[in-house]
């Protein structure tokens, strides 16, 4: 939370206005339950918000893809429920279209489902929907 709290603090100084936060992970052979995850990932959230809020500073919540098998991440789906339980105005959802895809794909969901319901509640989600995509570079031999 400390390097979040700071990062909150490096966007308002540049008055940025929005942070991009990925949503956590569990992975396989975590001790901890996803829905363990959840209540610590949502408790940690609503902090988050209300600290970035004299800050003038939104966290924009991003989908993000799982990396591994049996990795336990939140669908868009469940990004846009997790936005709304915190229900604070300075959480919103970044929806990356990338992301949403791969992690559909990967799971057999249905993609447009996943991206609607991120979409569907315009007063919680940031009005203007920013397309994300990403370019990934391989680090070979890179310490």
């Amino acid at each position: 939370m400390r390097v979040a709290k700071s990062l909150v603090e490096v966007a308002s100084s540049l008055e940025a206005g929005i942070l991009v936060h990925h949503s956590g992970v569990l992975n396989p052979g975590s001790k901890t339950s996803p829905s363990e995850g959840a209540a610590c990932q949502l408790d940690a959230l609503e902090e988050l918000a209300e600290f970035s809020r004299p800050h003038g500073v939104r966290i924009a919540l991003e989908n993000v893809f799982s990396t591994e098998r049996d990795q336990h991440r939140l669908t868009p789906s469940q990004v846009a429920d997790v936005v709304r339980q915190v229900n604070h105005p300075n959480m919103v959802a970044l929806i990356d279209f990338s992301h949403a895809y791969i992690d559909s794909t990967c799971r057999g969901l249905n993609f447009l489902a996943e991206i609607a319901a991120m979409a569907r509640s315009r007063d919680t989600f940031m009005s203007t929907i920013r397309l994300v995509s990403h370019v990934a570079i391989l680090q070979v031999g890179i310490p």
